[in-house]
């Protein structure tokens, strides 16, 4: 399915309205639909609003499936405590 402009425009709005209210935000998806790219410009927009300089460190995204699960909530209750 393909989005006009105003279509990407608003689904931008939309995470980064979530990602101000809430911390975070979890893409779920097929492979190669755009999730990693999307992830990785929304840290980008975030640190340049932060004013802070980015570093490859300063961006941490995960894929997860039934196998790794486990490890990847134990690190999002790290992040929330």
């Amino acid at each position: 399915m393909k989005y006009a402009p105003s279509n990407k425009i608003c689904y931008s709005i939309r995470y980064v309205t979530w990602l101000n209210d809430h911390g975070r935000l979890m893409l779920c998806g097929p492979s190669g639909t755009g999730k990693s790219y999307l992830a990785r410009k929304l840290g980008e927009y975030f640190i340049a609003k932060s004013g802070k300089d980015s570093c490859p460190e300063a961006i941490a995204t995960f894929s997860a499936d039934h196998k790794n699960n486990k490890e990847l909530k134990q690190y999002l209750d790290n992040l929330a405590e």
